[in-house]
């Protein structure tokens, strides 16, 4: 029992520092946990996991960064915050896609490895039916 508590005590150490993070990061670990959960959901295909990633990105931004004190108009700060929580979605998507996608092949770990990639069409056959050519002579 000591190495657990050993192990829940590091881990709790480890999340409270996550509370001093800047939000540009709690954002992208966010997208990054939500792409995965939305990997193990049957029903959802996985073409539309980069879309909903990179829309994770913008409300997560709104509600994590710093609420507006300089003279910043409101809606200014809202679309800003917006704006840049899509691109921390896509520099999510992007290092799922590039890197960490690569490293689950080489070690294994490729969740929702069982799931039929939507992207690949059906292997079919083509026949070419027999022509009824006549020679002339």
């Amino acid at each position: 029992m000591n190495e657990i508590d050993t192990f829940i005590e590091a881990f709790v150490e480890k999340f409270q520092q996550l509370e001093g993070a800047p939000a540009a990061l709690l954002v992208l670990l966010i997208c990054l946990i939500f792409g995965y959960v939305l990997k193990f959901v049957k029903s959802f295909p996985n073409r539309g996991i980069p879309l909903a990633v990179i829309l994770c990105g913008a409300p997560m931004k709104l509600v994590l960064s710093e609420f507006y004190k300089d003279q910043t108009p409101l809606r200014i700060w809202i679309v800003r915050n917006l704006v840049i929580g899509c691109c921390i979605g896509s520099v999510a998507w992007l290092l799922h896609n590039k890197i960490l996608s690569r490293l689950e092949d080489k070690l294994g770990l490729s969740p929702g490895a069982d799931k039929p990639d939507a992207e690949k069409p059906p292997e079919t056959k083509v026949t070419v039916p027999e022509s009824n050519q006549t020679t002339k002579t």
